[in-house]
């Protein structure tokens, strides 16, 4: 999902992160456009970023967020492969990933002062 620019373990543990907050929306992770549904971002941030462990080391917080916004940048610039392989994203859905990205733009930009890179 990141383009082949990051080691592969780096790689595979964004998609690990993102599918963990697929599950904490879903259940059992199936459908990824819920992942740029307002009412589904209001679940993560209800269940998952305010839990206490994720507060305790904001570093991991600010990891998981930062994968979410991998993935929508890969959505982006994807969606046209995504939906020759059967994943259809419409234009209503860009501009839904678009606008969920910039939200996590601003939560990057809250977790920063507080979190050392």
């Amino acid at each position: 999902m990141d383009g082949g620019c990051r080691p592969k373990e780096a790689s595979q543990e964004n998609v690990r992160r993102v599918g963990r907050l697929l599950y904490q929306v879903q259940g059992v992770p199936r459908d990824v456009e819920l992942l740029w549904d307002d009412a589904a971002l209001k679940i993560v941030d209800k269940r998952f970023s305010k839990t206490t462990i994720f507060w305790k080391n904001l570093a991991t917080l600010r990891a998981y967020i930062t994968a979410l916004r991998l993935f929508y940048d890969f959505v982006l610039g994807k969606y046209r492969l995504l939906n020759r392989s059967g994943t259809k994203v419409y234009n209503t859905d860009l501009d839904k990933v678009k606008s969920c990205s910039i939200l996590l733009d601003g939560w990057l930009k809250t977790l920063a002062p507080a979190v050392q890179v």
